[in-house]
């Protein structure tokens, strides 16, 4: 049985194409904590800039260190620092978009 929620986080692995020298990608999966919000809510935000978006969707993550290998603790102010990278950016819209429609990930 289907049961509506008020709210709905959900964990779910984002891949992360960090270009590399030679035309290649790195990819590096890492888990982030999604909110599934309401489409109106969505479109608000997406109408203030992507980062906007990536505040009232992105609540939490694991697998991201910082360049001395010590975990990137979750924070606005770290999650701002990594949308400034488009390839990061883009990776966790295009993955909350599959998520939120319920597009399983393939293998």
């Amino acid at each position: 049985m289907f049961q509506l929620q008020e709210e709905l986080f959900i964990w779910w692995p984002v891949t992360i194409p960090v270009p590399i020298d030679g035309g290649k990608i790195s990819e590096h999966e890492i888990d982030v904590q999604f909110e599934l919000v309401e489409e109106d809510e969505y479109k608000a935000a997406a109408q203030v800039s992507d980062l906007a978006v990536l505040e009232l969707i992105v609540k939490d993550w694991k697998g991201i260190k910082t360049p001395d290998n010590k975990d990137l603790a979750f924070s606005l102010e770290n999650l701002a620092a990594l949308a400034k990278k488009p390839y990061v950016r883009r990776a966790l819209i295009m993955t909350y978009l599959q998520a939120e429609q319920g597009a399983p990930i393939k293998n």
